[in-house]
């Protein structure tokens, strides 16, 4: 796939995704790759969520029901559009994974990062995108994303990756499923 082709599809996947009112975020770190889903609720608030420091001293988070904007991070709603896209267009399944990476690391790349309406592609940092990993991990796939991560910065610890992430999420956010993942990489 050339980077012409690979443009068309990522402006295929924002019409598909526009039409229901979702933008996909996707982040590249070397060859790791994050989708998140982006919609906006029809009613729309000031305050997202507040810290709040309970009784005990310790930090609390109270998350209003209505987000001003809502992260969806397993990218189910882009996950879905590539698949269409991918069916009618007789792309392999993997194609939105695989393009990005090429895009973006096997071609000497002209952007920074691409737009197009329902569709953000960003070049992340690798200790923003291990934050961002932890934080929506929720499949096997994830857990391959963190170790990966985790080699080329050179971490061998559980600790370590917490130590590292903290400046995204303090500890007292990280929640037990976030925890969890991480330790899972290093068993």
């Amino acid at each position: 796939m050339n980077r012409n082709d690979i443009k068309k599809y990522l402006r295929m996947l924002g019409h598909e995704l526009q039409k229901k009112q979702v933008t996909a975020e996707i982040l590249v770190a070397d060859e790791v790759v994050l989708f998140l889903d982006v919609q906006r609720p029809e009613r729309i608030i000031d305050i997202d969520a507040h810290l709040e420091r309970s009784g005990k001293g310790s930090l609390a988070i109270e998350r209003r029901k209505d987000f001003d904007v809502y992260f969806g991070g397993d990218g189910a709603a882009t996950c879905e559009a590539a698949a269409n896209i991918a069916s009618r267009e007789g792309l392999p399944d993997d194609w939105l994974r695989r393009a990005v990476g090429q895009f973006f690391f096997l071609q000497p790349p002209h952007e920074k990062w691409l737009e197009y309406p329902g569709v953000r592609v960003y070049l992340s940092p690798l200790d923003d995108m291990l934050a961002m990993k932890v934080a929506t991990a929720n499949s096997p796939r994830d857990i391959e994303d963190i170790r990966a991560l985790a080699t080329q910065l050179q971490i061998s610890k559980a600790q370590d990756v917490f130590a590292r992430i903290a400046k995204y999420i303090p500890a007292e956010l990280l929640t037990p499923q976030m925890r969890l993942a991480v330790e899972r990489c290093f068993e």
